[in-house]
């Protein structure tokens, strides 16, 4: 007979709950980053009506080196080569190089749009100093003018690029 202390296993069942695995805090940080960068976009559209502007591209930049940090640290994990491994027969690695390298090209835009700003605005600083109004100055302004409408062109075409992201 069965001892009258044994209970029977049909009343307790165990259950093993599967909690959902953690991700990677540098995984953590990216989405936090693009988060942070999502904000700031939608923030600054919703303020002006436009892209962002000033200050808020200081701000944007500076996110986006943070991202770059991020996504460095995890290129540099061990586990990574053995991942993209696994992954690339699902097109992964070609999807993720090819938004790094649109992510460089917009950068590097960029950097050159700034660079030759930075350029025209010295160029009518020194005219004006020089007092050279008619001639000088006239040509400086023209030159800026045509340049802030490529520079438009170019920033509508890096903001399809990212949307495209």
């Amino acid at each position: 007979m069965a001892d009258a202390t044994e209970i029977p296993e049909s009343r307790y069942h165990v259950r093993s709950i599967s909690m959902p695995s953690r991700s990677h805090p540098t995984a953590t940080d990216i989405e936090e980053e693009l988060n942070r960068l999502r904000a700031l976009e939608s923030l600054s559209t919703a303020q002006s009506g436009s892209p962002l502007k000033g200050e808020s591209i200081s701000v944007a930049l500076l996110g986006l080196v943070e991202l770059y940090k991020c996504v460095e640290s995890i290129l540099q994990m061990p586990q990574t080569p053995q991942t993209l491994v696994h992954h690339q027969l699902d097109g992964w690695v070609d999807e993720l190089i090819e938004g790094s390298v649109t992510l460089l090209d917009i950068g590097s835009t960029t950097k050159d749009i700034l660079l030759q700003m930075k350029e025209n605005v010295l160029d009518i600083h020194s005219a004006l100093r020089r007092r050279k109004f008619e001639e000088m100055l006239g040509n400086k302004i023209a030159t800026y003018i045509s340049f802030k409408k490529r520079v438009k062109k170019d920033v509508s075409c890096c903001l399809k690029m990212l949307k495209r992201l």
